[in-house]
């Protein structure tokens, strides 16, 4: 018998050292000697979350030993002359204009778009630990809601797409546009189930994995069956950081990160709009994955407008972005109605 061949190791570079190193973690995508000092900083007492968007970079830190060893991480906002808004006032009307004249537009949905159906949003203080108590909440809010119950918001805002985007049409009630990605950290599959082509950057508590068989399926029930195929325990596909690593589906977060950064990709050199909903109150947001992004365009010179619609003003996180400030599922009914009156049938 021919000896077996080694498996070639592949180096290359670790997203918080910078050097050519073999990546141990693909979440942070960092080396085993970064992969401890974020287990040591964790273990210290900090919290680390990263962007799903550009280079799943670490984004947010607390706690001295991750400052110290990620602080270069941190999105660097865009200097003083960087125009958001398009330079036009922060109105519906003229929210609904950078919609429609930006070759590309980027949703954002944070967990409080979800707030005006009553599913729980703020899981992060949770002590918790079981998975199917820790969300059994949401998913029970989820699932009691017949598909005819989740109209507003979602509803308006994909009837909002088909006004504004010139290849935007439904079909077999799911929304089909190649110039528009709609990105969200909610957990809860409204979206998806309101039939928006949602890309779930913080997985779903919908879907569910059989560790041992590999076998991925979604269920309708509550709590969910085990695992169809060998009756075990079936793990979710949900980050957080009460569950070891190893108790969550990564592979359909990655495909999903990934999708969004090609998105993100193929919309450089020319003008994006983003439009960010219910993201600015709540701990879990979009908030820094939207920074990386004005920043990483900004970088390159390429036009990005943002408009948000939010409770309350987050001008501190995002200077110079257009906010129409209310509730939201009233603004992208405005907008709705003004496209309508801009292109009437």
């Amino acid at each position: 018998m021919p000896p077996r061949k080694r498996a070639k190791r592949v180096y290359t570079i670790c997203s918080i050292c910078g050097q050519s190193r073999q990546i141990s973690f693909d979440l942070l995508h960092c080396c085993e000697r970064c992969q401890d000092k974020v287990v040591e900083a964790e273990d210290d007492g900090g919290h680390w979350r990263t962007a799903y968007l550009i280079s799943a970079r670490l984004v947010e830190c607390e706690g001295a030993l991750m400052r110290a060893a990620c602080a270069h991480l941190l999105p660097q906002l865009p200097r003083d002359g960087v125009v958001l808004d398009g330079g036009l006032q922060a109105t519906v009307e003229n929210a609904v204009v950078l919609l429609q004249s930006a070759p590309r537009v980027v949703i954002l949905l944070g967990s409080g778009a979800s707030a005006g159906y009553d599913i729980p949003i703020n899981l992060a203080s949770s002590s918790e630990k079981d998975p199917l108590r820790r969300y059994g909440p949401v998913r029970q809010a989820v699932l009691a809601l017949g598909e005819d119950e989740i109209g507003g918001l979602y509803d308006n805002l994909r009837q909002l797409l088909i006004a504004i985007r010139k290849d935007a049409h439904a079909r077999d009630g799911q929304l089909l546009c190649t110039s528009t990605a709609v990105i969200s950290t909610n957990i809860d599959d409204l979206a998806t189930r309101a039939g928006l082509p949602e890309l779930q950057l913080h997985g779903t508590t919908a879907r569910l994995q059989c560790a041992p068989c590999d076998m991925t399926w979604v269920d309708r029930d509550w709590p969910p069956n085990n695992c169809p195929q060998c009756g075990r325990r079936p793990l979710f596909n949900v980050p957080t950081n009460t569950l070891d690593e190893e108790d969550v589906v990564w592979r359909w977060i990655r495909q999903d990160r990934n999708a969004a950064r090609k998105f993100l990709d193929d919309a450089a050199g020319a003008p994006l709009t983003v439009l960010a909903l219910g993201i600015a109150t709540h701990v879990h947001t979009l908030t820094p994955e939207l920074q990386l992004v004005v920043e990483a365009r900004a970088a390159r010179g390429d036009e990005t407008s943002v408009v948000w619609a939010n409770q309350r003003s987050n001008s501190d996180a995002l200077p110079g972005a257009m906010e129409l400030i209310g509730d939201a599922t009233e603004t992208v009914a405005r907008m709705l109605q003004c496209a309508h009156s801009r292109n009437p049938l």
